[in-house]
């Protein structure tokens, strides 16, 4: 799998948010639907296709617009285009510490948060004898 020469090449690409076999039904669909696109297999969360480095960065978008996230597996982040490591950034952005540290959805959508204890459990209601 060589993902530095201009011919077809075989190529793996990860796929996330894939579940299920409708998941792949709607790759290979996308694939599909990409010039110059050989589809090789599909399964949940990898596809492995024969192409171009341009056909794969094609394909890349087209499953990125059915709804998931895909990258050739191969390829280093120097090999990544301007836009790839952008996307790479913002996916990082939303995960990670800043995402512990930040206010809790209830507080997004104007709801009071719930009382809670120290060990963060609802306080205990009290009996009624």
């Amino acid at each position: 799998m060589n993902s530095t020469t201009s011919a077809n090449a075989t190529r793996t690409l990860k796929i996330d948010g894939m579940s299920g076999d409708a998941c792949v039904t709607k790759v290979t669909a996308a694939l599909k639907s990409v010039p110059g696109v050989k589809t090789e297999s599909v399964k949940v969360g990898e596809a492995t296709i024969a192409c171009e480095q341009t056909a794969c960065d094609a394909a890349c978008k087209s499953i990125d617009a059915a709804g998931f996230q895909a990258h050739e597996a191969n390829r280093g982040k120097g090999d990544q285009t301007r836009e790839e490591n952008r996307a790479s950034d913002d996916r990082k952005s939303m995960s990670g510490d800043h995402a512990a540290s930040s206010a809790s959805p209830r507080s997004a959508t104007n709801e009071p948060a719930a009382a809670t204890g120290r060990d963060g459990a609802p306080p205990a209601t009290p009996r009624k004898y």
